[in-house]
């Protein structure tokens, strides 16, 4: 028993000690046939040029099918680069010609002053013209874009109020109430 377990020992030694060369045709040193083992426990095998063509055909059929995957998915990526260069190429910059877009642009052009210089005064430079063009109302202790817009918004409103009289719609009732209950009290309160 004793003898059975060295032997089989002294196997899984060697086979832990087992290498393997594969050499090509031109790193042959020696002349020996294919399977001769050296010495020292070195198999030599011989790769033949055309083991190349054998690669394919040792493959799986799921790494087969990843192979042809990727190349699809790379060939994929390569024409969707290209349409995406194509199409930037042959992109014209569109320019908003509508009544809306000239409208804003032009009040964006007012609201600069061109005359300042945007190294030294960005801000006079970006908002000088609207600055210029709205000054802070007496009454204000601050005024901008949105104050103006409240001040726009209620001109409307009082001018729709003036015009149409709500007298015959059941809920417009306070509301005219109200209108000119504000307009009496803002008369009363005016200075002189």
């Amino acid at each position: 028993m004793e003898a059975l377990r060295e032997s089989v020992l002294h196997l899984a030694l060697q086979m832990s000690t087992y290498k393997r060369a594969t050499l090509d045709e031109e790193d042959l040193v020696d002349s020996l046939s294919e399977g001769d083992v050296y010495p020292n426990h070195l198999q030599v095998n011989f790769r033949s040029p055309r083991s190349g063509q054998r690669c394919w055909a040792a493959r799986t059929q799921l790494e087969k099918r990843l192979v042809v995957l990727v190349a699809l998915l790379a060939a994929g990526m390569v024409a969707c680069l290209a349409a995406l260069g194509i199409q930037y190429r042959t992109r014209t910059p569109s320019v908003c010609l509508s009544e809306a877009c000239i409208s804003v642009t032009s009040s964006i052009l007012s609201s600069m002053d061109p005359t300042v210089d945007p190294c030294q005064d960005f801000f006079t430079y970006a908002c000088g013209g609207w600055i210029k063009a709205n000054p802070v109302p007496d009454g204000h202790s601050r005024w901008g874009t949105f104050s103006n817009l409240w001040e726009h918004n209620q001109a409307i409103i009082k001018h729709l109020l003036g015009k149409h009289p709500l007298g015959k719609h059941l809920a417009a009732g306070p509301v005219d109430g109200l209108q000119s209950t504000a307009v009496r009290w803002t008369y009363l309160a005016r200075p002189g």
